[in-house]
């Protein structure tokens, strides 16, 4: 029995140790994988041994986006409504391979925004295995170099060097004929919407034995480079200590020309003001009375004198010139403002109360109205629909006894001329 017994423990422990040999393990690269936007790519994951996983679920996802699939794989199918908007229709299995392991996954039209770290993972036999992904833009420019001025200081030539359509970022660099690196401003970096990276950069460059410069643009994460070379002549650096007098001409000369257009620009703006003035006067002369003992004249427009309303209409007309019917609309002391839009309305108050103060005149407050829907104006009252009656004009007339005589009829016509033929 003790014999017996020994064979079994010996079976069971080589069953345990076949069992413990035959466990696949989930295979993924060990260095990035490099692609380019725009191509078909393959992110490798199997199983080693092979074992027949068509049956089995299979995730692939983006730990860092939302949502994270990537492509999931059940029951045989593909869950299309689980799997991230941006890689439906772009991601994808091989079927064939899947019963020997071969769970790797074909991303088509790789885009920039598909960078990062990729999980390949079997819930079944809670195996995973991560997988990089490093997108290189297909559309990198070689740099541009271009002259940006002098440096009278350093007596050099400042160049800017800029390069588009790169990803992931790149690093600039200014480099002298020997290779060596040169001295420059910051990288200037800006990311368009379509993920891809401008980068630009400035150096003074000072007289070498050997005046070639290169400028290169690299990301070594992609092993992508691109170089631009220029040769800076002689003649540029004689400017820089030749050219002082020069442009101190062309200074003072600027600054005279800025004094003249600042002076022509007063001198308008006060025949303006004084225009304004002038007219204002000129009512305020029309208004002088003489007494007995002396002449004199009103301080404020009287409105009882027979040209008083001429004289203020005439006054309002040249202060608010050039926006009457056009902003505003104004009848003597009434002024009436409309715009199609609140905003609109906003610049043209503010347009009209600057008129008013710069003449002088004042409004009492109590008396304004702002931001109205509609509004009575000599009569009628004005709404955004159009031009209607008054309203208790028209009830009068509604509310008017029914005539008996000649004498009544022609009160209701003059009623319905006055306040309802428009």
């Amino acid at each position: 029995m003790a014999g017996l017994s020994f064979y079994f423990l010996s079976n069971s422990i080589l069953v345990v140790h076949l069992v413990h040999y035959c466990q696949s393990r989930l295979i993924g690269p060990n260095q990035p994988i490099i692609a380019t936007a725009g191509e078909d790519i393959t992110l490798p994951c199997h199983l080693v041994p092979g074992v027949n996983v068509a049956a089995v679920t299979l995730e692939w996802t983006k730990p860092d986006m939302d949502p994270r699939f990537v492509f999931l794989w059940r029951a045989g199918q593909d869950l299309i409504n689980v799997k991230n908007p941006s890689y439906i229709g772009r991601s994808s299995l091989f079927t064939d391979e899947l019963k020997h392991g071969n769970i790797s996954l074909k991303l088509s039209k790789v885009k920039p925004a598909d960078e990062g770290r990729y999980r390949c993972y079997i819930p079944d036999k809670n195996e995973e295995a991560f997988i990089d992904l490093l997108v290189a833009s297909s559309a990198v420019s070689s740099p541009d170099i271009s002259l940006e001025g002098i440096d009278r200081d350093k007596t050099g030539v400042m160049l800017e060097c800029k390069s588009e359509g790169w990803h992931p970022e790149p690093e600039l660099l200014w480099l002298d004929g020997e290779g060596n690196h040169l001295s420059a401003g910051p990288t200037e970096t800006l990311r368009g919407p379509d993920d891809l990276y401008t980068v630009s950069s400035r150096v003074t460059v000072e007289k070498r034995h050997s005046n070639n410069i290169t400028c290169r643009v690299q990301q070594r994460n992609t092993n992508q480079s691109r170089e631009t070379h220029i040769h800076v002549s002689d003649e540029f650096f004689e400017l820089t200590s030749s050219s002082a007098p020069v442009i101190i001409g062309l200074a003072v000369s600027l600054a005279i020309s800025i004094i003249l257009i600042l002076t022509g620009v007063f001198y308008i703006w006060r025949q303006n003001k004084t225009n304004v003035r002038r007219a204002h006067c000129d009512a305020c002369k029309e208004q002088e009375t003489t007494t007995p003992l002396n002449p004199s004249k009103f301080q404020v427009l009287p409105f009882w004198l027979c040209n008083a309303p001429a004289i203020f209409q005439r006054l309002m007309n040249s202060v608010l010139a050039g926006l009457i019917y056009k902003t505003c609309a104004v009848y003597l002391d009434d002024i009436v403002i409309a715009s199609p839009t609140f905003e609109q309305h906003l610049v043209d108050l503010e347009e009209v109360l600057g008129r008013l103060q710069a003449a002088g005149l004042s409004l009492k407050l109590k008396k304004c109205q702002f931001c109205l829907d509609e509004f009575t104006f000599l009569r009628y009252r004005i709404t955004s629909s159009g031009v209607k009656p008054d309203l208790d004009k028209v009830k009068v007339v509604k509310e008017f006894d029914t005539p008996t005589s000649v004498k009544h009829v022609c009160q209701f016509l003059g009623l319905h001329c006055k306040f309802l033929v428009a």
